[in-house]
């Protein structure tokens, strides 16, 4: 029967659709003994489930309990106290629209221990919040780049990477990037949001609702020379940091390049990083080292007229004991590891270029980076990575900066390591504002969430704008580019780098 046939139908015979199954289940069996299959094992081994949706006002066949009796005694259970083998048939009934017969769908439902299958939906939407709730995902939590999208879901289930790294020098105040769990002990963030002069009392780490953890290492690349900040005053929670470790060629300088576009941070100082953990959960945990990435350097240009070079922009901060899995808490997919190459479902050794194939294809490509918005939570902001033709009229509005009015070379500020978004065309992107740097710029495929970028800077103060102008440009560092250095400082992260 068709679902447009029943739909025209003046009754619901539930009784009818249960005795089917039961003929399918005796048909199989005969089957099965005829192959000499004896006992059969669809009456004998086989775990069976019926899923029922319906509003249960069952008008035609007569009662549909009888029937599940049936196909309760076939299957052998509840026959023998000793084994009962309730483990074989799990009946799931869902009641659709607002005039449900709850007790009849709930004498069908199965009837087990610390487990729910009987539910009350308003309508189709509320399906995946079910089987959220039915389905054990315990086996499923380690897992990178998965997150909880219905309708219920809160802010961490929706993006449970997110991570905010707070920057608190005594006196002076607080600055803050994001930043992504890529890994039990490891923080993907921005290097320009530190400088040499952190001290390890300046830092911590604080993660989701009643869970914190410290930082036991924080990893900037060894070139880097901080400088300019991307951040905004307020704060969640407090943690401590046990060690602060820079590169020896580290040159320090504290004059942030995004005060020369517009935003003035003096006074934010210090180092926090929290992973999306509300106010009243305090937890202290304190932190071990900082580590940036060895090539970037924003001063090494001043030469050529660039006050800013923000190239190789990333940092690792190292947490002191294990984020353990949840679903408000669990890893970004990084490219070119075993676990996205499953997720992007090709073989586990398949190689780093066929990630790139499919995650940064040569087109516009749909992403996303998170706003923490107050009070309407994580704000997922969708922009488009210009990677076809419109990628050099993207980068080359960087030379509208105000820091670059003087640079006529557009290679002495954006290099290959730099993905674009930003602009009205062929949509208008949101831009990233302060507080955004360090965060993940994320690709979605296959219902899984890969970080492909780290937001790093902007063309204009977009977010101070009623109207962004359309060479609002941000630009993120391209984390296929700095694999080499991820793979170093994550190598005993177990995570399976590709060649």
């Amino acid at each position: 029967m068709s679902l447009e046939e029943h739909s025209q139908a003046p009754g619901t015979n539930l009784a009818q659709a249960l005795r089917a199954v039961y003929a399918l289940l005796v048909q199989q069996e005969r089957a099965e003994e005829l192959q000499g299959l004896r006992p059969a094992p669809v009456t004998n081994s086989t775990r069976h489930v019926i899923v029922i949706m319906s509003d249960g006002r069952a008008n035609m066949g007569g009662s549909p309990v009888p029937v599940v009796h049936q196909i309760r005694e076939l299957l052998s259970i509840g026959r023998d106290p000793r084994d009962p083998r309730e483990e074989f048939l799990d009946i799931y009934t869902f009641g659709l629209g607002e005039d449900q017969d709850k007790t009849l769908l709930d004498s069908l439902a199965s009837k087990k221990s610390g487990e729910t299958h009987s539910f009350s939906l308003r309508d189709i939407e509320d399906l995946q919040e079910v089987f959220h709730r039915m389905i054990d995902e315990s086996s499923t939590l380690g897992l990178c780049g998965l997150s909880l999208e219905f309708n219920a879901a809160t802010d961490r289930q929706r993006n449970p990477w997110e991570v905010t790294v707070t920057v608190t020098r005594p006196g002076r105040g607080q600055e803050r990037c994001q930043g992504s769990l890529v890994s039990p002990h490891f923080v993907l963030t921005a290097a320009h949001c530190f400088t040499s002069e952190d001290e390890p009392t300046w830092l911590g780490v604080d993660i989701g609702s009643r869970e914190h953890r410290g930082v036991r290492g924080l990893f900037l690349h060894p070139e880097f020379s901080p400088g300019g900040i991307l951040g905004d005053p307020g704060s969640r929670e407090h943690r401590g940091v046990r060690g602060l470790f820079l590169h020896p060629e580290v040159l320090v300088r504290f004059w942030g390049y995004l005060r020369i576009f517009g935003w003035d941070f003096e006074g934010f100082w210090g180092l926090r990083v929290f992973l999306g953990s509300p106010a009243g959960s305090r937890e202290h945990r304190g932190v071990r080292g900082l580590f940036l990435h060895p090539e970037f350097s924003p001063a090494s240009r001043r030469h050529r007229g660039v006050p800013e070079f923000y190239d190789f922009d990333v940092a690792l901060v190292q947490l002191d004991r294990a984020v353990p899995p949840s679903d408000a808490h669990r890893p970004i997919c990084l490219p070119c590891t075993e676990g996205a190459a499953r997720a992007l479902r090709l073989p586990e050794r398949s190689s780093c270029q066929e990630h790139r194939r499919l995650l940064l294809p040569p087109r516009n490509v749909e992403a996303f980076f998170l706003h923490p918005r107050r009070p309407a939570g994580l704000q997922r902001q969708r922009v488009l990575i210009k990677l076809g033709d419109q990628r050099a009229p993207c980068e080359a509005d960087a030379l509208r900066a105000p820091p670059y009015a003087n640079v006529t070379a557009l290679d002495d500020v954006v290099t290959a390591r730099f993905l674009c978004s930003g602009g009205h065309e062929p949509q208008v992107d949101p831009n990233a504002c302060p507080g955004d740097s360090g965060g993940p710029v994320v690709v979605t495929w296959g219902k899984r969430h890969f970080q492909v970028g780290v937001v790093s800077w902007g063309v204009v103060p977009a977010c101070e704008l009623r109207r962004a102008p359309g060479h609002a440009r941000d630009f993120h560092i391209n984390v296929f580019e700095v694999l080499p250095w991820l793979r170093e400082r994550l190598r005993h992260e177990e995570l399976g780098f590709l060649p």
